[in-house]
């Protein structure tokens, strides 16, 4: 069995079980609740019965009864719990009721001499539940007790009072309290079988988590591998064009310059590919290396605009580098000029006409520079997915322009593990403004033999 379908199974078994143990907790605990209630009940109505008992002894050994019945109706009266209570007396083999609370006192039945007659002869009390309803139609419950009333200084039975304890108020709460559990018992149940359910949609999340993980360190073990293996006949590929156009081989005829040129051209783009995929792989796998100093950014943007000022002449785009607010940064130059040319280079290719104007700002302990095009600009959607890998933007502007979709995706690793980051922002019609933000450069340069870290506290913010 495939260890999914053990999960799957388990959750499932978990689902099932734990609502069954709080249902039957439930049923436990009101089952005990009920039998100690009616012991206690039970144990109450025997003391009141026996206090009742002791309470009319005189009268009744003297056979004064109109004063046990003022006697009795005065201990109901005070007694709210208390009901009926009768004192029956034996004349003969006869039992009689001889003092009563109702006016109308009940007519034994036969069951009621049978026990009567177990009672006096073996001088033992007898209790038994009343489930029923009175006279005025209300449901009473309750303990009716029958005591035997011993002659002094006897083990003879004189007679028996018969008291009936009820325990309808209080069976009432606890059938309250009973329901009110019951329903915080299965308000819980439902509340756990949905988390459970969602246990079960986060076990799949779980195995989808780990698949996307076993296939992305494919997918990079792959393209360690591949771009390594690529880099070497690249390698001999651009070598030997460069040999054919120098004229190792001799005088490259006319006709052959152009298809030359252009395969040069297209080596060069394969190996930017190969590139950008070698550097996907080293930064997924942190095997990128940065050496920080302070770096002078605008020596990097002035040989950069240097570069790309006939390119952008030929497309009719007004290359501009304002250098006011400049500042070092501290960061790897390196990584530094990537992440200009990356930018600049885009600007100018995605800006059919207009302007790219580079600034600086300075914000805290970070100097911003800002890559500024008149180029179609970007949707909100097209902006929040900008930086994800692979992707590019597509529309009608787009169209046969080369690319990746790999270099802002690692431009923005390069600024964030220098302390920094990249933001973009865009108006469709408009234009698209990029901000790189990086650490300004420590006032004290490090010692060489000191390996250089990035700065601790370096503030950094978005700039829309």
């Amino acid at each position: 069995m495939s260890r999914e379908r053990r999960e799957i199974i388990y959750s499932i078994c978990i689902i099932i079980a734990i609502p069954l143990l709080f249902a039957g907790n439930t049923l436990f605990i009101t089952k005990r609740i009920k039998d100690d209630t009616n012991r206690n009940a039970r144990s109450n109505a025997d003391t009141v019965n026996t206090m009742i008992a002791e309470g009319i002894r005189t009268s009744v050994e003297s056979k004064k009864y109109s004063e046990t019945n003022a006697i009795l109706k005065s201990m109901k009266e005070h007694q709210p719990t208390i009901g009926s209570i009768y004192v029956v007396a034996r004349d003969n083999n006869t039992f009689k009721i001889v003092a009563s609370t109702d006016d109308a006192p009940k007519t034994l039945a036969q069951n009621d001499t049978l026990q009567l007659s177990i009672i006096f002869e073996r001088a033992r009390s007898a209790a038994k539940r009343i489930d029923g309803q009175d006279s005025s139609g209300e449901d009473v419950k309750g303990w009716n007790v029958i005591s035997p009333l011993l002659e002094s200084n006897s083990t003879t039975v004189e007679a028996a009072v018969s008291t009936d304890v009820l325990t309808s108020d209080t069976e009432e709460l606890i059938a309250k309290t009973l329901v009110t559990s019951f329903e915080i018992t299965a308000f819980t149940a439902v509340i756990i079988v949905i988390l459970l359910f969602h246990h079960l949609r986060f076990v799949g999340y779980a195995d989808l988590l780990r698949r996307q993980k076993e296939l992305n360190q494919t997918m990079n073990d792959f393209l360690s591998v591949a771009t390594h293996e690529l880099k070497a006949p690249m390698a001999v590929i651009e070598g030997n064009i460069s040999n054919i156009l120098d004229g190792a081989f001799g005088k490259l005829p006319d006709e052959f310059v152009h298809p030359v040129n252009n395969v040069t051209l297209q080596t060069d783009r394969l190996n930017n590919l190969v590139q950008d995929l070698l550097n996907v792989s080293r930064i997924e796998q942190g095997r990128i290396n940065f050496e920080f100093k302070n770096v002078n950014i605008r020596e990097i943007i002035d040989t950069m605009v240097r570069n790309y000022m006939g390119p952008a002449e030929s497309k009719g785009i007004q290359l501009t580098y304002n250098p006011e607010g400049v500042a070092d940064v501290y960061a790897d130059d390196g990584r530094v000029q990537e992440i200009i040319t990356n930018l600049v280079d885009n600007a100018i290719k995605y800006t059919p006409k207009g302007s790219v104007v580079i600034t600086h700002r300075k914000e805290g302990n970070a100097l911003v520079t800002s890559v500024r095009d008149t180029g179609p600009g970007m949707t909100d959607v097209e902006r929040g997915r900008l930086f994800q890998r692979f992707y590019r933007v597509k529309n009608e502007h787009t169209e046969g322009i080369p690319g990746t979709g790999l270099g802002l995706w690692i431009i923005k690793q390069y600024a964030e593990k220098m302390g920094g980051d990249i933001t973009v922002s865009s108006i469709v019609g408009a234009g698209t403004e990029f901000t790189i933000m990086l650490p300004i450069a420590k006032d004290v340069p490090q010692k060489p033999d000191t390996p250089a870290q990035p700065p601790a506290n370096t503030e950094t913010k978005s700039v829309a």
